[in-house]
């Protein structure tokens, strides 16, 4: 496992437009950048939802 970290953006709309360019801008930085697997719904669902989203390895988009 690397030592550089995975990030993982929430959210769904404004996420979505900003993924690609977030992972452009760390690069060098991050090993990946992600995004939820599934619709974040409301805060409480996406903090609930965390260890999903944390375990899955969703593929960049």
């Amino acid at each position: 496992m690397s030592d550089i970290p995975r990030i993982l953006l929430l959210g769904d709309s404004v996420r979505i437009n900003y993924q690609p360019h977030v992972a452009r801008l760390l690069d060098d930085e991050a090993n990946r950048v992600v995004g939820s697997v599934e619709n974040c719904q409301y805060d409480l669902y996406s903090l609930s939802s965390l260890d999903i989203n944390l375990i899955v390895d969703p593929p960049i988009k």
